[in-house]
């Protein structure tokens, strides 16, 4: 162990190393780590703070140690993969060659660094899994704009919408989701080389703002001590991750919902389903339900990384090492569930004859759109209105002569039968809608062309940020 020659010696039992150690979780940021060292070691060639010839040589192995860091992976006797690539130099170069490695730094900013390196390139890689998922719901949504179906409150049918405007509403909440998850990348970069242990290094001319450029970083975070302590980025992002993963677990539910055989509104497709051991009927949603059950682990990543950080005192303590396991899983996580259900959705059947019969077999639905009708046609009061239709609402079979019947007795208003069939008929209820954001089909279709164009600018904004990073 490299370390273990100062102030602090002697072997360490293999049981202690592998406890403090962060080596297995190291691997996600190796590569970065070693850009963090190389524009690092450029830097101090470039203010002649070591000299030329140390600094080709050091280059030149720690360039022949990024290609192949990941396949020689080290399995053990090191503390982390900071520790194990100071030793590669050391040892290929002689220490002093290889000695000079470290001046200047401290793990502290170098671990940090290639954290918001690797951060920076899952967010761009997940926003573009967001941005598949919402293709295949924009898809579906022009697919079902008069497709009708009733909407739920309090898991009762309420009123009258579309399949497509229920899709947009999932694809709104993805969208604000998007927002959140890309302005998180302003905070994430921002470069903390140069910050070395907390107070920064005493090397003459060295240019933090200069060496976050070669590293990809628009910025650096100017504390130093800030720069090394602070991991509430990583805790914004995992917030932010888990309101996407709680988003998606509404839209999961209501699928699991539609496809129960009460409700039989669309079909799961074949490799999304499983069938029972002993039941040969059943056709169970396996892969939804994991994604339920995966929500809630996301839960306990967040109360975790929340709980690691709490009171934690300035400013570095090893406890941040187990933060970043926490952070990578959930990032993992997410991906695999947009990808699932990106296949899930292109794939589902929709059952319009199923969906057309659950919203006709009830002329309820349309019962706020006759209430409106009423108060400004007639000039009754609204509320009014509600008591007596809530009462006709009660009275079973409910047929358009009792509605008729009960509004001239109740209310002293005559409305036609013929009236009431156009007034309560589904379709005629869609297009009667005429706010901003209704299920009205124009409104809706409207709504996907621009929801389209802005796809299309996420896109190019997600290429120009891989372009750069």
């Amino acid at each position: 162990m490299l370390y273990r020659k100062g102030a602090v010696e002697g072997e360490v039992p293999n049981f202690i190393l592998n406890f403090t150690s962060s080596l297995e979780y190291d691997k996600k940021i190796a590569k970065a780590t070693v850009k963090v060292v190389i524009a690092h070691i450029e830097h101090l060639c470039e203010i002649n703070a070591i000299s030329t010839n140390v600094c080709h040589k050091i280059l030149e192995a720690l360039k022949e140690l990024y290609d192949v860091i990941l396949e020689n992976y080290p399995n053990g006797k090191f503390e982390d993969v900071h520790e194990y690539i100071e030793y590669y130099i050391v040892n290929k170069l002689g220490e002093d060659v290889g000695g000079y490695v470290n001046l200047g730094k401290s793990r502290n900013d170098q671990v940090v660094t290639a954290i918001r390196i690797v951060l920076k390139d899952e967010i761009i890689n997940l926003l573009k899994g967001i941005v598949k998922f919402q293709h295949v719901l924009l898809n579906k949504a022009k697919e079902h704009v008069e497709t009708l179906v009733p909407g739920f409150t309090h898991l009762q049918k309420a009123q009258i919408t579309t399949l497509a405007h229920h899709f947009l509403a999932f694809y709104d909440a993805l969208d604000r989701d998007y927002e959140r998850i890309y302005g998180s990348l302003e905070r994430i970069d921002a470069s903390p080389l140069g910050s070395a242990a907390m107070v920064g290094n005493t090397i003459p001319g060295y240019d933090r703002v200069r060496v976050a450029k070669k590293l990809g970083f628009s910025k650096i975070v100017e504390n130093t001590e800030d720069a090394i302590a602070s991991r509430d980025f990583i805790l914004e992002a995992i917030f932010n991750i888990a309101i996407l993963i709680n988003n998606i677990s509404r839209i999961v539910e209501d699928l699991i919902l539609w496809s129960i055989d009460e409700l039989g509104y669309v079909m799961l497709p074949e490799c999304h389903v499983a069938t029972s051991s002993i039941m040969p009927h059943k056709r169970n949603p396996v892969t939804l339900e994991i994604i339920r059950a995966r929500a809630a682990k996301v839960l306990g990543y967040v109360t975790s990384a929340y709980a690691l950080l709490k009171s934690l005192p300035y400013s570095y303590n090893l406890d941040l090492q187990e933060l970043t396991p926490i952070l990578w899983g959930i990032i993992d996580e997410c991906k695999e569930i947009l990808a699932i259900l990106s296949d899930l959705l292109s794939k589902i059947k929709i059952n319009e004859e199923r969906l057309f019969k659950s919203v006709s077999e009830s002329i309820t639905l349309c019962f706020s759109d006759l209430a409106e009708y009423i108060t400004l046609k007639y000039g009754v009061p609204f509320r009014k209105v509600h008591r007596v239709l809530g009462e006709i609402s009660k009275n079973k079979p409910i047929t358009l002569h009792s509605v008729s019947e009960h509004l001239r007795e109740k209310l002293s208003v005559n409305i036609k039968e013929s009236e009431l069939k156009e007034i309560l008929n589904p379709i005629h209820s869609l297009k009667m809608k005429s706010v901003t954001g209704s299920p009205n089909p124009k409104e809706v279709r409207s709504l996907i062309n621009k929801r389209i164009r802005s796809l299309i600018d996420k896109e190019s904004k997600l290429s120009r940020l891989r372009s750069k990073s």
